[in-house]
């Protein structure tokens, strides 16, 4: 096993995914990416109101904070993470 993709959200089953790539990717000298995934946002059509972009920066803000747990976690191990 070279490569591990591991997936999260932020919940619990996503962190005990981030352990089991962790230790995976000692055992095996493997690559992790971690990877995030979210649903769009609206109709696609650029919004005139500020909360709409409040809101957006609120949502990258939480997924670049889970990505970053995440990447710290299985750095701790020493193998490459990729987010």
């Amino acid at each position: 096993m070279q490569r591990i993709l591991v997936a999260v959200d932020g919940s619990e089953p996503a962190q005990r995914a981030v352990e089991m790539a962790a230790d995976m990717a000692i055992r095996y000298q493997a690559q992790v990416t971690v990877t995030h995934v979210r649903t769009t946002l609206g109709t696609g059509q650029i919004p005139g109101d500020l909360a709409f972009y409040e809101q957006l920066e609120h949502i990258y803000l939480t997924e670049a904070a889970i990505l970053d747990a995440a990447a710290e976690r299985i750095n701790e191990g020493g193998p490459n993470v990729r987010c």
